[in-house]
């Protein structure tokens, strides 16, 4: 048995001393590999205090069928990924403008496909034709 296998072992009894010793020569490696991800420093040292409390807590369920260092990167790499996914997108809602100035910069024909609430549409041409449907609809009217 390795060295490393052997500090697993013990890690996984609550030894915290041998946890210590056992992520001590990934720390470098995994804030290395976060701030390649997030190009941020800051989240590159927030996401790798992540990876080793999820390495914590996961401790128990890792098995040995691969290399610890395999392992504990493939939490590095998920824990920034999500990362990414969490921080692409932000929501905005667009039934409730923030503003009044908002409201008058929506497109009138927009505008009232919102208020009729009509389902979105996959396609961008029904989706150009729905709008526009309403929109000479509410001329008519």
């Amino acid at each position: 048995m390795s060295g490393e296998n052997e500090l697993v072992e013990e890690a996984k009894m609550g030894n915290f001393e041998a946890f210590g010793d056992l992520i001590s020569p990934y720390e470098k490696k995994i804030y290395n590999y976060c701030l390649r991800m997030t190009k941020r420093r800051e989240d590159a040292e927030d996401l790798t205090q992540e990876v080793f409390v999820r390495v914590y807590k996961g401790l128990k369920g890792f098995k040995g069928n691969s290399q610890f260092s395999t392992w504990i990167f493939r939490i590095a790499h998920n824990i920034c990924i999500d990362h990414y996914r969490k921080s692409k997108f932000t929501t905005v809602s667009l039934n409730q403008p923030k503003s009044e100035e908002d409201q008058r910069e929506m497109d009138l024909p927009l505008r009232i496909l919102l208020q009729k609430k009509k389902p979105c549409v996959k396609n961008s041409r029904n989706f150009c034709l729905s709008v526009l449907e309403s929109y000479d609809q509410s001329i008519k009217q």
